[in-house]
């Protein structure tokens, strides 16, 4: 989690030295958000060995285990909330609430569901839809930072009914670095065209 704070701080810096002060808050609520996910992702991973455990003092260990995620989970958010303080401070900036967008008031509401199993090629999408597909990732290319077939592995993985499409985005974020919510939804539209998940 701790390298979730770092990757928060580094952002910062970037983009306090471009002078892009709108972003710098918004990296600030995002990475917030980042270490709370991750964080969740640990505690459930940890929980999950209950399960395997045949006392009742492992199952009080991976419960004090649980416990001490959620105490790392509000140093690691202190920790980035006094790094950007003292960011301001020493800037004279005045630290921002961040709203959501009109696009992320919109992905907030949409739970998409899954109707397949496994991952999907970037050749199923070329195949099913053709140049439209196609044309969309060669003009969105820019956009899609990172390793795409990873990103789009996990946005499919975390379609389950259950999470809104900006916690998917955020969680993707999470995991592979920042993700643009068009994209995502982007994405999501497709498999939606081809009745793999609904919404």
């Amino acid at each position: 989690m701790s390298d979730v704070t770092a990757k928060g701080i580094s952002y910062l810096k970037y983009y306090l030295k471009k002078d892009n002060k709108d972003k710098f808050h918004k990296m600030f609520d995002n990475f917030s958000k980042y270490i709370e996910i991750v964080g969740d992702f640990e505690k459930r991973s940890v929980l999950s060995c209950i399960q395997l455990c045949s006392s009742e003092s492992m199952i009080k260990t991976i419960n004090e285990i649980a416990l001490e995620t959620d105490r790392l989970v509000k140093f690691e958010k202190y920790r980035l909330e006094r790094y950007y303080d003292d960011l301001c401070r020493g800037e004279g900036i005045t630290p921002e609430k961040i709203l959501l967008t009109e696009l992320e008031l919109k992905a907030e509401k949409i739970y998409p569901k899954r109707n397949f199993i496994g991952p999907i090629s970037y050749n199923y999408f070329s195949r099913k839809l053709g140049n439209e597909f196609r044309n969309w990732y060669l003009e969105k290319r820019s956009k899609i930072t990172g390793n795409f077939g990873s990103k789009s592995y996990e946005i499919a993985n975390f379609i389950n009914g259950n999470n809104n499409i900006l916690w998917i985005r955020d969680a993707v974020s999470a995991e592979f670095g920042e993700t643009s919510l068009e994209i995502v939804m982007d994405y999501i539209k497709f498999l939606k065209k081809l009745g793999l998940v609904n919404y």
